[in-house]
Order: structure tokens, then sequence, then C-alpha cells
């Protein structure tokens, strides 16, 4: 492995090695463009579901979307459909 210099550091002069794989920058955003789209869908989706009467898959959105959002203080129940 090549030491690093202030004479070598210089992406001009990098060789092969000291480079990222050309497919990990993708990899990176393609992980987090799809964590952003799920994210989102959740937050769309569970009122679309609790409207068309999926009350367990609501609950389970909302319990997991609880530990990073303070504004689900509390888990709807199975009875708040009717």
């Amino acid at each position: 492995m090549r030491v690093l210099t202030f004479r070598n550091v210089g992406a001009a002069k990098a060789t092969a090695k000291d480079r990222l794989h050309p497919s990990l920058p993708f990899i990176a955003w393609a992980t987090i463009t799809l964590f952003a789209f799920v994210l989102i869908a959740w937050v769309v989706g569970a009122p679309f579901a609790q409207a068309h009467g999926h009350p367990v898959l609501v609950s389970s959105i909302y319990k997991t979307l609880s530990f990073v959002s303070h504004q689900f203080p509390s888990v709807p129940n199975k009875s708040s459909t009717a």
C-alpha cells in the first residue's frame, strides 16, 4: 500500500488501490434513497391503510414510527377504527 504524503494526496496522483470502487458511491446513494422512500411510504401509507380498514397494519406502522417521531404519542388500538 502506498503511503500518502503532501506531494501525492491529489486525486490525479492516486493509484488504483487508493481510489474507491466506482460502485460504492452509487450503493450508498441507492441505500439512502431507498430508506427515504420507505419512510415516506410509511408516513403516507398509514392514514391510507387506516381509511381502508387495515388496523393491524396501521398499528405496526405507528408503533415503528413512534420511536422516531413525537407526533405518535400512542399506538392506535384495533377498536379505534370501526
